[in-house]
């Protein structure tokens, strides 16, 4: 008797989930883990016309940022800051660089901040950085040199 293929579907989370008869529109679909999903800081257009310095309170702030959760108590955020540069031709653009932080309660239960990661983690950093790589093509200008 032959089995019935099984397909594989992406959750929005990124993670593969199979079944085992084709999945329809009206079916519904049980979530694997109640983690909400990474969204920039602001609702962000998918490509924004001009990138002002955002500030909050007098401090910089990114124009976009993401965290996903990696562990029990340890998060991964990807933020992306305006920059601006000048060219050989004197024209100046804005750019964007980027901050990663990996984030941990220590034994005493405070939010500590670090630099490095761990194997296990890197699966979702690499999503992160993705994620902050594709918001930052959609945001440049046609013209673009670099």
């Amino acid at each position: 008797m032959a089995r019935k293929k099984k397909e594989t579907m992406m959750e929005s989370n990124g993670t593969a989930v199979a079944y085992a008869e084709p999945v329809t529109a009206t079916a519904l679909v049980e979530p694997l883990a109640q983690v909400p999903e990474a969204t920039p800081i602001d609702q962000l257009a998918a490509a924004p016309t001009a990138m002002a310095q955002p500030v909050m309170n007098g401090q910089r702030r990114p124009v976009a940022s993401w965290k996903f959760p990696v562990a029990a108590g340890v998060t991964v955020e990807v933020a992306l800051w305006p920059h601006s540069i000048t060219l050989q031709s004197g024209e100046t653009i804005e750019v964007f660089n980027a901050t990663v932080t990996r984030s941990y309660k220590d034994a005493s239960g405070q939010w500590q901040k670090g630099g490095s990661y761990r194997v296990s983690e890197i699966p979702v950093l690499i999503h992160a950085l993705l994620r902050a790589h594709g918001y930052a093509l959609d945001a440049r200008e046609q013209n673009c040199p670099i």
